[in-house]
């Protein structure tokens, strides 16, 4: 497998590099969400040896949610695009009311 090597061409606020590996995929697929920084670099590693790099990128940190948050399977709550798009821009269930709410898993910043 080779390296790739891409420039950031996009207009929209957000770009997810996504690369599917083998089974068992939660340890071989290859996840980057990127924002667009003039002159920034962004660039992850797969096991397979490939290096996938995005120039006036930078990447952008996904929270993990936790198991069960707000009751759904672990098949939702475990996909990393998934936790991305509740990241970056909430989550509306059909059914019930918008959750815009805190996910992420880093404790409250301490105030003086």
């Amino acid at each position: 497998m080779s390296d790739v090597d891409l420039d950031l061409l996009t207009d929209s606020p957000y770009f997810y590099l996504f690369a599917m590996g083998r089974v068992p995929k939660h340890d071989t697929n290859v996840h980057l969400a990127v924002r667009h920084q003039p002159g920034a670099i962004a660039s992850i590693g797969s096991m397979y040896g490939a290096t996938f790099t995005i120039h006036d990128a930078h990447a952008l940190r996904v929270d993990r949610l936790p198991d069960g948050w707000l009751g759904l399977e672990p098949t939702f709550t475990r996909c990393r695009n998934f936790q991305f798009g509740v990241q970056q821009f909430g989550y509306h269930p059909h059914h019930g009311p918008s959750n815009l709410g805190r996910h992420s898993l880093l404790p409250d910043p301490v105030s003086k």
